[in-house]
């Protein structure tokens, strides 16, 4: 293994990715570095970790027995704690003009506070200088400046938004020698768009000698580990599942456009296309079953063997409206989950702990006849819960009854609670100014809760997010404008599922289209969803199963001496493995890798995609055994 540069002499660390196996003599082994605090609550190892998880990638401490820096063998290191003597900066800026590839994630220091003078030494390096402290930059999200290779699939003018606190940094900074890549963009409500820019450096880039700075005014780490509290307590999740997904794109897009080194991570949805879509709505009971009854309506029009339609719905609804609910299940394509016995929120503090959390999921399964884990259905499932609000004693309940979905999380939140509509100005508004990456994730946000799901919850049960549900109770928003709000985010997600790959989720309420004469427009859509070849549909409970399973795949990549990949073994455990649910897809039962560049290794389907700079995106597919299906 190569040495590597005794960095600080503070807590912070070197902390290295295993040395990848030479698997020929002609292969390439390399190894990246992370900078940071063991001892933060923000754990960045961690949160960068589980960002390229599945990819024989991972981050370790080496302590301070090492020597030197090694830039061919070493050609990258993120740096996610400032709090580093000026020597230090030194040897990374020699470093870096040698030919590596820095990610500084901020100026900040966690171990305390920092002199100007050391922030504008920090700063030089990054070629900014520092301007003044700011708190009004809290909340501020990175906007696009420019089309650059380093963060697509982001393109000018795109807003990348970290949920509802932001990038929580509070350093302004000016641009010198470096190039701003993004700036900032806030979301403020009143008149106009909602939408206010801000001058503020958020994401810069500088070539220093034969290397590369990528610098981000704000920590990715500290996003996806839900801005933790002075207690160490996560305080907001909203943004972790797209700082993540910068994470990767960093990663992808460094070593491809400075390196030419192609680093296969996972695809993000099931299959090979960009895109997965799973169409959901709620059902719940009312007097006149006037739900139920357009649910009906609405399956007749959209669901089938190509557009399978989940309904969630709550147990009571088979009990007093049972000749509607017995011709709602029997329907071709709709498939049934559960949305509470008899609607109640799960919150375990209000429903008498976890343990009535799953009895009450038992219930409502029961009620609905509809397979139970505790009576041996071995599929996993999907769950909206109750006016989204679920905690984390319920997600453990929910994990031990068989859920590995949940879809309580507002990604596109503009109010407080998701219950209350946002405005029509809101669905109106251009989406690409508050972007959010839509993939599974272990930081947690629900209308009742911000935490970050551990051991067995974080390879078993995660969370998704989506943008507004359909405004069923406000009458200033058009069943028409609504399904436009949902057509410009389709757009959205297929770029950025173009590199990566992405899963949406939406919701209707079967009534809102039935009284505000929106069925035709929706079956529309449906239908140009299953004829476009760049998305696949799902039910929630076969993206439940392809996302338990694939947490029990590992690929172990092979590189030639060029940094190309020519080759990508699996171990998987099969034993492990889910059984997929009845009439699940063939995609449900792969998992999938993707590189920038062609790549064609044995034993693989190689499908091509481009981004939206036109580079190629190869993904890469395979059937994971057994791939039964229960009956």
């Amino acid at each position: 293994m190569a040495y590597v540069g005794r960095i600080g002499r503070r807590a912070a660390v070197v902390a290295i990715v295993w040395l990848l196996p030479v698997l020929s003599e002609a292969g390439q082994t390399f190894e990246l570095g992370i900078l940071s605090d063991p001892a933060s609550a923000i754990e960045a190892r961690s949160q960068w970790d589980w960002a390229i998880r599945g990819s024989s990638l991972g981050f370790s401490a080496l302590g301070e027995s090492a020597s030197r820096l090694d830039a061919p063998r070493m050609p990258l290191i993120v740096l996610e704690d400032a709090c580093l003597p000026d020597e230090a900066f030194e040897r990374l800026e020699a470093w870096v003009e040698s030919g590596g590839l820095l990610i500084i994630n901020g100026l900040q220091c966690r171990g305390g506070p920092a002199t100007e003078q050391s922030l504008q030494r920090r700063a030089r390096l990054v070629g900014l200088s520092l301007a003044a402290d700011d708190p009004g930059l809290l909340g501020v999200y990175p906007r696009v400046s420019s089309n650059t290779p380093l963060l697509v699939p982001f393109d000018a003018g795109d807003g990348i938004r970290f949920g509802r606190t932001g990038i929580a940094r509070t350093t302004r900074l000016q641009a010198g020698s470096a190039t701003v890549l993004a700036r900032g963009y806030r979301i403020e409500p009143g008149p106009g768009d909602w939408v206010r820019r801000s001058d503020a450096v958020t994401i810069a880039s500088r070539r220093l000698g034969e290397g590369r700075i990528v610098f981000l005014n704000f920590s990715l780490a500290e996003i996806a580990a839900c801005h933790p509290g002075s207690e160490g307590e996560p305080t907001d999740c909203s943004g972790a599942g797209t700082a993540r997904a910068l994470m990767r794109y960093l990663l992808a897009n460094l070593f491809w456009e400075e390196r030419g080194v192609q680093i296969p991570l996972r695809w993000e949805t099931p299959g090979n296309r960009p895109l997965g879509v799973v169409l959901t709505g709620d059902v719940h009971p009312s007097d006149d079953a006037y739900q139920v009854r357009s649910a009906r309506l609405m399956a007749e029009r959209i669901a089938g063997p190509e557009s399978p339609l989940t309904y969630f719905v709550v147990g009571d609804v088979a009990r007093l409206s049972s000749e509607h609910f017995e011709a709602l299940r029997g329907m071709p394509g709709v498939v049934l989950g559960t949305h509470s016995a008899q609607g109640r929120k799960y919150i375990a503090r209000d429903l008498s702990g976890a343990e009535s959390v799953h009895e009450d999921i038992r219930a409502s399964e029961s009620l609905l006849g509809v397979p139970s884990r505790d009576e041996g259905r071995r599929w996993r499932v999907g769950v909206r819960s109750h006016g989204w609000a679920s905690d984390h004693p319920a997600w453990r309940a929910m994990e031990r009854a068989g859920v590995s979905v949940v879809f309580d999380h507002n990604a596109d939140a503009v109010l407080p609670e998701v219950e209350a509509s946002a405005p029509r100005e809101w669905f109106r508004s251009d989406v690409s100014r508050r972007l959010f990456v839509p993939t599974l994730e272990r930081s947690v946000h629900t209308e009742a809760d911000d935490f970050v799901g551990r051991g067995d919850l974080e390879e078993s049960i995660f969370s998704l997010g989506s943008p507004e549900p359909d405004p069923c109770c406000n009458w200033a928003v058009t069943f028409d404008a609504y399904t436009e709000y949902v057509a410009d985010w389709h757009e959205q997600f297929l770029k950025l599922g173009a590199m990566g790959g992405a899963t949406a989720v939406w919701l209707w309420h079967p009534s809102t289209p039935v009284w505000k004469g929106g069925l035709d427009g929706l079956e529309r859509f449906v239908d140009e969803l299953a004829a476009d070849d760049r998305t696949s549909l799902f039910s929630a409970h076969e993206l439940a199963t392809w996302a338990y399973n694939r947490e029990r795949v590992h690929a172990i990549p092979k590189w030639t001496a060029s940094g190309r990949l020519n080759g990508l073994s699996v171990q998987v455990d099969a034993e492990a493995l889910a059984p997929l649910p009845p009439s699940a897809s063939e995609a449900a039962g792969t998992v999938s890798y993707w590189v920038l560049g062609q790549a064609e290794p044995e034993g693989w389907h190689a499908r091509q995609t481009r981004d939206s700079l036109g580079r190629v995106v190869t993904v890469l597919s395979r059937r994971v055994p057994p791939g039964d299906r229960e009956p």
